[in-house]
This record gives structure tokens, C-alpha cells and sequence, in this order.
């Protein structure tokens, strides 16, 4: 598997697993898509955030009833709901990962994290411990952490054998 893709597996175990609104921040080709499919079997609403006009562009013709795209100027104007059942984290700026974890984690049942093995460099190291429970899938170069404060999420996700080294696809 192509390393950016590299949270397909946690990020599905998420989003079936939880419940209420679905937000992504930062739009990808290896989280959009399946995100709408799920959105849509679950007749569940999803909100992608992001704030490159560009990128976001590529990704118009998914919106739809139950799938919002919503381009920022800053991160800091995305506006807070209530409560979220899962949310997943990977913005193209590191720091603004650290930032929306701080600002959202008392309304978030869910997080899915992206590239936590880069721990300094998007502020996990001061965001990871604040959460009770995390699972953290480090089969390949890039990681990805499911992290909650509300559900136990280390049952999800079974661990991969992981004998391939860090430059090497996990098949």
C-alpha cells in the first residue's frame, strides 16, 4: 500500500464503528472518496474541511446531501459543532493538526490521526497523551492513531504482522 494511503484501514474501522457527524480535515484522494461511500451507505452526515482552493476543486463533484466541502481561508474558521462522532485529522499544514485536536477534543467522540510517527513535527507528542485510549497501526513508514477519550477504540483494529521494513508495501 502506497504509504499516503496508509490510514485506509483505521479510518474505515472508524467511521463504521461511530456514530453522528464525520469531519475531515484535509481532503485526499485515499480518505475523500471512501468517506462519501460510507457517509452515503450510512445515510450519515460528513463535513471536508480544507483550505487549498486548488486541491479542494478536484473533489466538487462529491458533494451532496449528505457530503459538505467546505474551503477555508484559515483553519482556525472552521466552525465548531456540538459534538462529532469521528473526526479525521490530516491537514497539509503540520501545525494546524495540533491546533484542531487542542480546539475539538471535548466534542469529538473519535479521532483518526495521520502520520503520528512524525510525532514532534504535527504536535502528537503534546496531543497523544491526552487521550485514555489510542491505537496506534505502525505496519508502514506512515502511521495513523485512532484516539479517544469516550471509547475504548483498541479492540477495533486487529495488529498486523509487520515484517516488511519502513521502506517496504505491506500487501
Amino acid at each position: 500500500m502506497d504509504i499516503v494511503g496508509s490510514h485506509q484501514r483505521c479510518l474505515v474501522a472508524a467511521a463504521l464503528r461511530t456514530e453522528g457527524l464525520m469531519v475531515e480535515l484535509g481532503v485526499g484522494w485515499y480518505s475523500t472518496p471512501i468517506l462519501h461511500e460510507i457517509a452515503h451507505a450510512q445515510k450519515r452526515k460528513l463535513i471536508t474541511f480544507d483550505n487549498n482552493r486548488d486541491w479542494m476543486r478536484q473533489f466538487e463533484g462529491l458533494k451532496s446531501e449528505y457530503h459538505d466541502l467546505v474551503t477555508l481561508g484559515w483553519w482556525g474558521d472552521m466552525p465548531l459543532a456540538n459534538h462529532y462522532g469521528m473526526v479525521f485529522v490530516d491537514q497539509g499544514q503540520p501545525i494546524e493538526r495540533e491546533y484542531s485536536i487542542r480546539r475539538m477534543i471535548d466534542v469529538v467522540d473519535v479521532f483518526v490521526m495521520h502520520d503520528t510517527e512524525e510525532s514532534f513535527a504535527y504536535g502528537y507528542n503534546r496531543t497523544l497523551p491526552m487521550f485514555k485510549y489510542q491505537y496506534t497501526d505502525k505496519c508502514q513508514a506512515a502511521w495513523t492513531t485512532i484516539a479517544s477519550n469516550k471509547t475504548d477504540v483498541t479492540k477495533w483494529v486487529k495488529d498486523l504482522t509487520c515484517e516488511a521494513t519502513a521502506n517496504q508495501e505491506v500487501t
